[in-house]
């Protein structure tokens, strides 16, 4: 074993350090290694009776482990189940890494490899020339064992970073489902792949979402540059109409000068097809007019458990279209949808999308966990659109009422 004069053990509760390389600290602190121990939160929620009692018992159990190995122990007094990864924390940590020490990041589930890990920084703010490849897709919630399917789908797709359209769990308000639903069946793809995800119906609106992932602005609504291309996140579970905060943040967003695709996402379409829900009319109303204003490429919804990628939507002749697409096949149970005129490729099957963008050019294939491609597709940042299409008049993108149907 090489000499080691520092050591870092950092754990989220009193005694993943130990449990996860006990053997290998021993031999360190035997071997004169220095031996620091940083415990995040102080397990008041894993040992039972009451939560004083059992943060007594925890804190008490891991000054012994420290004592034993005559490490400096320091807690960082974060409430157990409601860890944030944020900019304190990052900040809090970079203090104890002066001096190089080996850092040891051990699973508390033990027995299992945790790297090395790595992913790709992102392009340069004035980066307009290098193209790059990202990932969509959505309503993760419900079975597992699909989800995994997609997730480790999405991680040979190897994409720089995926946007993740809402309903990530189907009880929002119940922790361990982010950990059984979203977190491990999305393990491996998570450790190279960041992720960005906005709220669906399903989050219940609880700040588990933005507890457990460190987004930009409120959580809620928010803008994210990636080189070339802008990426909105709105939040069509909170007030989006005339009015509202977020409807005010959104103008201002869009009217900020930008020559590079745009892009929005948010959970409930509103041109979907689902047989039982069809379109939903409020976003049809209040929002598509500022997109296609402001020239938003695409967008990128949820909701209906298929796939669907529309023709380009725009409300009245002269406007550049906006094209829909729905990415719902994250493991959720598939729903039966209708056809429609406005409707360019449409399938019920758990997918993820990919997308090869390129300064004028973008190029993607919606793909099933096994390898088969669904639709693929070609857009150009400029130039005629042949297949544009006018959503009906007075009826908010309900095509479906249009040729005579009942809407639901």
């Amino acid at each position: 074993m090489m000499n080691v004069k520092q050591v870092l053990g950092i754990g989220a509760h009193p005694d993943d350090v130990e449990l996860g390389a006990g053997a290998l600290l021993s031999l360190l602190h035997s071997q004169g290694s220095e031996i620091t121990l940083l415990v995040v939160s102080k397990g008041e929620l894993g040992a039972p009776g009451t939560k004083d009692e059992a943060l007594t018992t925890r804190v008490a159990e891991q000054q012994a482990a420290a004592d034993s190995l005559r490490a400096r122990l320091f807690f960082m007094n974060q409430r157990d189940g409601y860890i944030r990864f944020d900019a304190d924390l990052v900040q809090s940590l970079e203090r104890f890494v002066e001096g190089d020490p080996l850092i040891l990041l051990p699973s508390p589930e033990g027995g299992e490899s945790i790297g090395p890990y790595y992913f790709t920084t992102a392009l340069a703010a004035d980066d307009r020339k290098t193209p790059f490849r990202f990932a969509v897709y959505g309503d993760t919630r419900s079975f597992p064992d699909r989800h995994k399917q997609v997730a480790d789908a999405i991680l040979r797709s190897r994409p720089r970073f995926t946007l993740v359209l809402g309903d990530l769990v189907a009880t929002g308000s119940d922790r361990a489902s982010w950990d059984t639903e979203f977190f491990r069946p999305a393990r491996a793809m998570g450790a190279y792949v960041p992720m960005l995800p906005c709220y669906g119906n399903h989050e219940q609106n609880t700040r588990y979402l933005t507890n457990l992932f460190d987004l930009p602005g409120n959580g809620h609504w928010f803008t994210f540059d990636y080189g070339y291309v802008r990426i909105i996140t709105l939040d069509v579970e909170q007030p989006y109409g005339p009015g509202s905060e977020q409807r005010k943040w959104l103008k201002k967003e869009l009217a900020r000068k930008w020559k590079g695709w745009l892009f929005c996402q948010f959970h409930e379409p509103p041109y979907g097809t689902c047989f039982w829900r069809g379109p939903n009319r409020a976003v049809a109303m209040h929002l598509v007019p500022l997109f296609l204003e402001h020239g938003v490429d695409a967008i990128f919804c949820a909701h209906d458990h298929y796939y669907m990628r529309s023709k380009p939507i725009a409300l009245e002749e002269g406007q550049r279209g906006t094209v829909q697409f729905i990415s719902a096949g994250g493991g959720a149970p598939l729903d039966p949808f209708e056809d429609a005129p406005h409707v360019a490729a449409q399938k019920a099957a758990f997918h993820h999308i990919v997308l090869d963008v390129s300064p004028e050019q973008l190029t993607g294939k919606a793909i099933t966990p096994d390898g088969k491609v669904i639709d693929t597709f070609v857009m150009k940042k400029h130039g005629e659109q042949p297949e544009l299409i006018i959503a009906p008049k007075g009826r908010h993108g309900d095509w479906r009422k249009a040729q005579g149907r009942r809407p639901r």
